[in-house]
């Protein structure tokens, strides 16, 4: 997790994920999710959640976004290739 963010108790529920500091715009805070092909009997709809995409946009005026990349992946001592999509946190 960036140093310019903390995880404490949320107003909403629970925990949530708040600035230490000011973040500018389009600051890639990290990966929340990853999707994990054909996992679907162990992560629910095949995504992993990351420990920061437990926390984020914990604020009754959305100030994050998540954005969908795809990856690929390729393991060098087999060849296989691995075509999965990471879910990214920005700040808005």
């Amino acid at each position: 997790m960036p140093d310019c963010v903390t995880i404490k108790q949320s107003k909403i529920h629970g925990l949530g994920l708040f600035a230490t500091e000011n973040i500018p715009k389009d600051t890639n805070l990290g990966i929340a999710h990853i999707l994990i092909p054909h996992a679907e009997e162990t992560f629910e709809q095949s995504y992993c959640r990351t420990p920061l995409g437990g926390f984020y946009n914990h604020s009754e005026d959305p100030n994050c976004e998540i954005k969908s990349t795809i990856k690929y992946f390729i393991n060098s001592a087999s060849h296989h290739r691995l075509v999965t999509t990471i879910m990214e946190l920005f700040a808005l």
